[in-house]
Order: structure tokens, then sequence, then C-alpha cells
């Protein structure tokens, strides 16, 4: 229940920024080309994780299923 209660809190401090002052929210920041290749880098490593559970997920289900097919 409390992280609800956190989100919406912090949804609306955002709403409330975006209104009170949006063109600073909207200005582009300017990142060193090496900032930028790290946050690359760590995007990348997120998908090929989230790949690998996919997967693994994937894998266990067969192996379920198997299982059942044997039992039955």
């Amino acid at each position: 229940m409390r992280s609800r209660e956190f989100s919406s809190k912090v949804s609306g401090e955002v709403a409330e920024r975006l209104l009170l002052e949006p063109g600073s929210l909207m200005r582009s920041r300017r990142l060193s080309s090496q900032h930028a290749r790290n946050i690359q880098k760590k995007e990348d490593d997120c998908w090929v994780g989230f790949n690998e559970t996919l997967k693994r997920l994937d894998e266990l289900q067969k192996r379920r299923n198997q299982v059942f097919f044997r039992s039955a």
C-alpha cells in the first residue's frame, strides 16, 4: 500500500513541477560522450538481463510441461 501512496505522491510532485516550471524540464541536457555511453551500456545490460530471464522462464515452463506429461 505504501508504494502506491509513494508513487502517487511522486507523480503529483512531478505534475506540480511541470505546471510551475515547464521550461526547465523541457530544456535539453548536454551529456559528455562518456556519460552517454555509460547510460547506453546500463540500458543494454538491463535488456540482456531481461532477455535471459525470459529464456530461463521459458526453459522452466518446458521442463514443467515435460514432467507433467511423463507422470500422466
